[in-house]
Formats: C-alpha cells, sequence, structure tokens
C-alpha cells in the first residue's frame, strides 16, 4: 500500500514538472523592433509606433497576443492597440493623435509611456504570463499659440 501511495504521488510530481516545462518551453515573444519617430512631441502631432515581433504558441494549448498600450506619468491607460494574435513574426505601425489622448498639460508638458506587452495563457491548466518587454518614454509639449494684433 505504501508502494503504491509512493508510486502515485512521484507520478503526480513528474506530470506536474512535465506539465510546468512545457508551459515554459511551448511559447515566446520576442521584441525585434519598438520605436516612435521622435522622443518629444507638441500636442499637435501624432506619435508614430513602430513595432516588429515573433509570437509563437499553441492554438490548441495555449491563448497569446501582444498590445500596445501608452500610460500616462500615473501609469493610467489611456490609449491601447488591438491585440494581435498572429504567430510568427509580424510588423505593424500606429498612429496616435496626441489630441485624441485625455491628456492635461499640467506645466505645458506631459510624460507618456509607450509599452509593448504580451501575454499567454495555458488553457488547461490556466497558468497566465504576461509582462511589458519594453516601455519607451516620451514627453509632450503643450504648444503656445499666441496672436499679437497691431
Amino acid at each position: 500500500m505504501k508502494k503504491k501511495s509512493l508510486l502515485i504521488v512521484l507520478l503526480i510530481v513528474f506530470v506536474g514538472l512535465f506539465n510546468f516545462a512545457n508551459f515554459g518551453r511551448a511559447w515566446h515573444a520576442d521584441l525585434i523592433e519598438f520605436t516612435t519617430d521622435k522622443e518629444l512631441y507638441y500636442n499637435d502631432e501624432t506619435i508614430e509606433i513602430n513595432a516588429t515581433w515573433d509570437l509563437y504558441y499553441n492554438p490548441s494549448l495555449q491563448i497569446s497576443y501582444v498590445q500596445i498600450y501608452i500610460l500616462d506619468i500615473n501609469e493610467t491607460l489611456i490609449w491601447n492597440s488591438s491585440k494581435y494574435y498572429e504567430i510568427g513574426v509580424n510588423n505593424d505601425i500606429w498612429f496616435v493623435s496626441i489630441q485624441d489622448l485625455d491628456l492635461t498639460f499640467d506645466n505645458y508638458t506631459s510624460v507618456l509611456y509607450i509599452k509593448f506587452f504580451y501575454y499567454v495563457r495555458e488553457i488547461i491548466s490556466g497558468n497566465t504570463v504576461s509582462d511589458f518587454l519594453q516601455t519607451i518614454e516620451i514627453e509632450t509639449i503643450k504648444r503656445n499659440v499666441s496672436c499679437e494684433l497691431t
């Protein structure tokens, strides 16, 4: 009876370690390029975000995607891209108008964080891994418009 119990416990531990190892090796998200066209923007400009990434996962075992976030200085989400589930090497460009973002321009400037996010969830176990692979910090400046009458 003790041998049978020990065998069952060892089998459970082995299966658990095997599943954990497979979860760790069965997917990856590699960021190849992540840039913006500038580091300093005026409030009437558009931010150009370029990204190239490699996403690999098994759709029958996992759900995985990447997404771009823009957060303000308080880490509040103010914009995000669609979710990208495509397997393999992918490339995309996003154009985000600063006027469309909810910015206060305290002291005429705002600091923004553009983050590359990835997510993977194993369907069977429910194990989830998510992380920001890279962050770009940019600054936006409120353009002073003045008029002089003569």
